[in-house]
């Protein structure tokens, strides 16, 4: 009866009767355990107790999922009404499902912790289709938080909850720049000229910058692949792309990476590694200050674009400064 009053509730844009349709689940009666219902929903559940106990105001599990589903519709629809872009009467409402989400899903998360990360995730699609995109970077800085909270309160991964945190956020992220760079994102902005005056850089370099550091923060988690990801992404922007400011760091990155990895397993004994992990410091320092001293061919090099000289001269300025420190905190670390 539920289902069959909210489809119909829907289908002819009853916006009172979808906004107070959930207040019809205060009623349990129909899960108790005399009804054909509750022998259903026993065979899901291991403590029949958890069929029916209230979770946040009057939801448990079983109505938190129904009223979830239901709310989705309202929600999908007024996705539906802002992408065909023409003028309907009786929009449907957005804000207030949402609310009726939040709660109805907070009873079926195992905790209340989890909430912020499925608000960050209604806040993306949300922006994706209203083209509000310039709000993709502070959301995924919000998806970031909102995993570390999320992982904190349920007790998991004890003693690394900020690597996975950092692990998670960067395959979200890295989700979002892959819209980003095969032009999904893009699907439903209307007005380019804005969004450039919104972001003071690109939605390509800041989701590219928020998914590779939070990769190279994961460190050591499943044994520092994200960390060997995040290192591999920025070597490739630098390398094949010219990103200079990655070049910059190259040495950093790929030197603490490789350390991770050696510490991770267990490479040789503990004077080795610290002479392997000192020796490729070494090395990156040297190649940056090699390839610094070529100046010719850095400022020919198809893969750059300089505004102007001075540009140029400051970038080989620093690029020998990285090399420099990277060769010296290889040797101090080798034989220090």
């Amino acid at each position: 009866m539920y289902g069959l009053v909210t489809i119909t509730a829907i289908q002819y844009r009853h916006h009172g009767v979808t906004l107070l349709a959930p207040i019809a689940t205060i009623s349990m009666y129909w899960t108790y355990d005399h009804g054909l219902a509750h022998a259903f929903l026993d065979s899901f559940f291991d403590n029949p107790e958890e069929i029916t106990e209230i979770r946040i105001l009057w939801f448990t599990r079983v109505t938190g999922m129904l009223v979830a589903a239901h709310m989705l519709m309202p929600l999908a629809w007024s996705v539906r009404d802002v992408q065909r872009n023409e003028y309907v009467d009786n929009p449907f409402p957005w804000f207030l499902p949402m609310i009726w989400f939040l709660f109805a899903i907070w009873a079926v998360l195992p905790s209340a912790s989890w909430l912020p990360l499925v608000a960050c995730i209604f806040g993306i699609a949300n922006a994706w289709v209203r083209g509000d995109i310039n709000l993709m970077p502070l959301l995924s800085v919000g998806v970031i938080f909102s995993f570390m909270i999320g992982f904190a309160d349920g007790g998991y991964f004890t003693g690394d909850i900020f690597g996975y945190s950092m692990l998670f956020s960067g395959v979200v992220i890295y989700v979002l720049w892959l819209a980003e760079a095969y032009g999904i994102m893009r699907m439903n902005v209307t007005d380019e000229e804005r969004l450039e005056k919104l972001m003071p850089y690109s939605l390509d370099t800041q989701l590219r910058f928020l998914a590779i550091s939070t990769l190279l923060l994961s460190f050591d988690v499943v044994n520092g692949l994200g960390m060997l990801a995040g290192s591999g992404w920025a070597t490739y922007e630098a390398v094949q792309k010219g990103d200079k400011v990655s070049i910059l760091f190259l040495p950093l990155i790929d030197g603490l990476t490789a350390a991770n990895l050696i510490h991770q397993f267990e490479v040789g004994t503990e004077s080795l590694r610290q002479f392997l992990i000192g020796g490729i410091f070494f090395v990156e320092g040297a190649i940056m200050i090699y390839l610094s001293s070529k100046t010719d061919r850095i400022y020919d090099s198809k893969i750059f674009t300089w505004k102007d000289d001075d540009e140029f001269f400051t970038f080989i300025e620093y690029m020998g400064f990285s090399g420099v420190v990277a060769a010296l905190t290889g040797v101090i670390y080798a034989f220090g």
